[in-house]
């Protein structure tokens, strides 16, 4: 979770500027390709709606003139699926530019709502950055923030293979469960 889109120096949520809300996402190509991706944006948002102005605006951000073209390809897509001109399409398409972490506070926010365990959590972790940047810590907060206990189950199988001690483990699937 961060702030890019913009010019202005040191973002922070209090002071946005110019600057968007953003995700940012490592991805293996070898697993995932770009395109499945930016199918799974796609679906996760109203690409013909904008809510809440500059800052919360949907916006797809690319790193190379590859990722350019397939964005614009995938957008001209969604405009014929949806039977509008590409140009309804509100979704930005941008270069990066610069991204800047969010305060620690924003990090795995959902995960954050569990209480005393995001302590425990972060102490595994030599830095916050770490911390942020964990894909175990990025799968706990979606469990969490989707109210997935219907699917407590896959949870407990999933768990296992993030190393996490036992103490922690049974603490998280005790509170998914």
């Amino acid at each position: 979770m961060g702030y890019t889109g913009g010019i202005a120096a040191n973002p922070t949520y209090r002071n946005i500027g110019d600057h968007s809300e953003a995700l940012a996402l490592d991805f293996d190509p070898a697993v995932i390709s770009y395109r499945e991706v930016l199918a799974e944006v796609w679906a996760s948002h109203h690409p013909l709606k904008n809510f809440g102005g500059r800052q919360y605006r949907h916006a797809i951000w690319y790193h190379n003139e590859d990722q350019k073209s397939v964005a614009e390809a995938t957008r001209e897509e969604i405009a014929g699926q949806r039977g509008v001109a590409v140009e309804k399409i509100r979704t930005a398409l941008e270069p990066i530019g610069t991204f800047t972490y969010a305060e620690d506070y924003h990090q795995k926010y959902m995960l954050r709502r569990q209480g005393d365990i995001i302590t425990e959590l972060e102490s595994l972790f030599p830095d916050h950055l770490a911390f942020t940047d964990s894909a175990a810590m990025t799968r706990l907060n979606g469990w969490f923030g989707h109210g997935r206990k219907s699917e407590a189950a896959a949870f407990c199988n999933e768990i296992v293979s993030f190393g996490l001690p036992e103490r922690i483990e049974s603490k998280l699937i005790a509170r998914i469960s």
